[in-house]
């Protein structure tokens, strides 16, 4: 007993005395503003708030009077202000620890006490203590944000306090901002020492840029109806300078040359009568300079160095422009190479490009360098350049090779995958009676070039090749099984894999196959093997002649029946078209149809579009295994739907067509994966480009992470 007493007071004074010694967090007030969009007169106006250690804003409205002159002095078009600066830490004195500790604990004891009562009896508790029964009228109130003053007392339309509810400091929180007018209005907050700010803009027009080196194009639409607006005042300001101011076309647009080589800080002001709109396209699409956009492809002789090995390196860089790639004329280019361990550069160096746009260098590992992999990085001028990456590793050189080869190429899921593993010497003879591990791991299986209705592949990556899917599955999955067992006399063995059929996800899937082949040296090399696994014996693709329709219009999609060796399958199916709600991922059905693809594989469903929206088009038919297969079609309507309601309608908006368009990409992709990586990373960059500034006024965004000292 007297032990168990000795061990709490211990406890006690350990807890007591421990604050004493350590320094005080501190904890400095922070809180941002956020606006993600533009409005509509009379809709909800809503802005972000993220905040740390403040319980309550003052929020201020202030109409901007003239938007051009605001904008055009913007140093940076989604951010100003700055972070508040820091103040310099002191150290605290061992009673100041001490106090600031004992009101942690009070503050501690207060709050938890104080949470388990609802706000009402809380407030009926401080009545009582007070003596009173009702509220009494409070008097003059000292307005505790006085030392902020009001920026322009002519132009504030509207404050209010706002107490921040309780969350994470990650999370935002929405504050509605009581304006319906059009206009231009700041937003500022503060809590009594520091200011943040956002801008909320409140339009009927719209004005959509899309960019290209040397050239902008500036297109001013309705934002009700869509159509042009003629005669629009439209400027475009570059680095807070105005190079072109015009009006536009009877087309609605404004085509601007663009002289600068490295344009910063790019917006399009428009004025139509008592309406303003402004776009801020990406900068790095207007730029002209010759060596803006370079691209390099830089190899070694062998993927794999010991230490003490001289690894040989040879780049090709070249600068692509409209008109195709050209050799730079930047030549320098600066190398450097750090250690995968600590990341620090541990090798720098400078070549020069030949007359060809080529080079080629040195360099020589230490001999005790760390293992593991390195990557070299380029830069030309201010231009990153693609670089390379390289292992270092303590190895020997395999003496046997390991092979997992699947009797079939392909299965239906609920059938066994029958594989054989073979591993033999470089020699020819067989690593008989060795010990052999197998691991089988799965994955989503996605088709190249489903969606090409000439594909010439086929699946022929999984008839007799070890590689199926290709290098970029060959690592990842869920593990499905792991097992023991021991080659033959000739080196090989015979396994049986179970495959399971998933009614929920329908989908084909790719089973790796790894075996580990330990020898009689206890020298262990693995080797595998794929095989598809597939859910029916054939599959469907469901593509619209067109991703957009308008209200009323006719979509028709296209489906296709084939089997896995792009055979056509004449087939029955099932077509629904419904709404569809990205958050949910569900939507009421609108219409059914049925269909039949001829001998060819062909068929051919259409739908009326009933209004403006996001939907979804799923197509079933099912196989002689009686399994359900589908695929689905996304398309959108433009223009407000009545399923959409509330200040999100125009947020849902532009999520719909964003997924909708993405969809439409991810198949285009598809399509053209087997071009090759590089057209094909290129290829995605301009489309999404282009779609960024299809849209960008109404995802344009104003930032303001600042917190600073009025």
């Amino acid at each position: 007993m007297r032990m168990h007493r000795a061990i709490v007071a211990i406890l006690l004074i350990h807890i007591l005395l421990s604050p004493l010694f350590a320094q005080e967090q501190e904890v400095q007030p922070y809180f941002s503003l956020t606006s993600d969009r533009t409005y509509l007169p009379g809709e909800k106006i809503e802005v972000a708030v993220y905040s740390h250690n403040v319980s309550a804003l003052r929020f201020r409205v202030y109409r901007v009077n003239d938007p051009i002159k605001f904008f055009s002095q913007l140093q940076e078009m989604h951010s100003f202000g700055g972070q508040a600066p820091r103040m310099p830490k002191q150290a605290h004195t061992w009673l100041e620890r001490f106090h600031a500790w004992k009101h942690r604990i009070w503050a501690w004891v207060r709050d938890f006490i104080r949470a388990q009562f609802s706000s009402d009896s809380r407030h009926q508790i401080r009545l009582w203590r007070l003596g009173e029964t009702t509220p009494q009228k409070k008097g003059p109130q000292v307005d505790e944000y006085a030392q902020v003053p009001v920026l322009n007392q002519q132009q504030l339309v509207s404050s209010w306090k706002w107490t921040v509810p309780p969350g994470e400091r990650w999370e935002s929180q929405k504050v509605t901002v009581p304006v319906n007018e059009k206009g231009v209005y700041l937003v500022e907050a503060t809590e009594g020492t520091l200011r943040a700010y956002t801008i909320v803009v409140v339009t009927e027009i719209a004005v959509i840029t899309k960019a290209a080196p040397g050239r902008l194009l500036s297109f001013v639409v309705d934002r009700r109806t869509g159509n042009p607006i003629a005669g629009a005042m439209t400027r475009l300001w570059i680095d807070q300078k105005e190079v072109a101011s015009k009006q536009t076309d009877q087309q609605g647009l404004m085509d601007t040359a663009v002289a600068q080589e490295k344009p910063e800080n790019v917006a399009v002001l428009t004025t139509y009568n008592d309406q303003f709109a402004v776009n801020t396209p990406g900068a790095w699409n207007l730029g002209s300079a010759s060596d803006r956009n370079l691209r390099g492809y830089t190899y070694t002789d062998r993927p794999v160095y010991r230490p003490g090995d001289t690894v040989h390196f040879k780049t090709i860089v070249r600068s692509e422009n409209p008109s195709g790639y050209t050799i730079p004329q930047q030549r320098d280019l600066r190398l450097e190479l750090r250690d995968p361990r600590t990341y620090q550069p541990i090798w720098q160096q400078t070549v020069t490009l030949s007359d060809m746009g080529t080079a080629h260098w040195d360099y020589v590992i230490p001999a005790d360098a760390n293992l593991g992999f390195y990557y070299l990085s380029m830069q030309s001028g201010e231009r990153y350049v693609e670089g390379t990456r390289f292992s270092v590793q303590d190895y020997k050189k395999p003496e046997y090779a390991v092979k997992v080869i699947a009797q079939t190429p392909r299965v239906l899921q609920g059938q066994p995958i029958k594989a054989t593993i073979d591993a033999r010497y470089y020699f020819g003879e067989p690593v008989a009676n060795a010990k052999v591990k197998w691991v089988v791991h799965t994955s989503t299986y996605w088709p190249v070039g489903r969606y090409e209705s000439d594909s010439e592949y086929g699946d022929e990556e999984y008839a007799g090749s070890e590689e199926g899917p290709g290098e970029s599955d060959t690592y990842g999955g869920d593990q499905e099984t792991e097992q023991s067992g021991t080659l033959d006399n000739d080196g090989k063995l015979q396994i049986s894999i179970p495959t399971r059929a998933n009614d929920k996800t329908k989908q084909d899937l790719t089973y790796r196959i790894e075996a580990r082949v330990t020898d009689a040296g206890n020298r262990e090399i693995s080797g595998h093997g794929f095989a598809l696994v597939t859910y029916g014996s054939f599959y469907l693709t469901a593509q619209p002649n067109s991703y957009m329709y308008s209200k009323g219009g006719t979509a028709i999609i296209n489906v296709t029946a084939q089997d896995y060796d792009k055979k056509p399958v004449a087939t029955a199916f099932h077509a629904e078209i419904s709404r569809w709600n990205w958050q949910k991922r569900s939507g009421e059905a609108v219409s059914t149809s049925q269909g039949q693809t001829d001998a060819s594989g062909k068929g051919q469903v259409q739908f009326t579009i009933p209004d403006a929206g996001e939907f979804r088009v799923r197509v079933i038919a099912v196989t002689p295994e009686k399994r359900e297969v589908e695929d689905t079609a996304y398309l959108w309507a433009p223009g407000v739907s009545p399923w959409w309601s509330g200040h999100h309608a125009g947020a849902h908006s532009d999520r719909c067509r964003q997924e909708v368009l993405r969809a439409g990409r991810h198949r285009a992709r598809a399509d053209r994966h087997r071009q090759g990586a590089s057209v094909c990373a290129g290829h995605c960059r301009r489309k999404r480009t282009v779609l960024r500034a299809s849209h960008k006024e109404h995802r344009w965004q104003h930032h303001c992470r600042c917190s600073h000292p009025a």
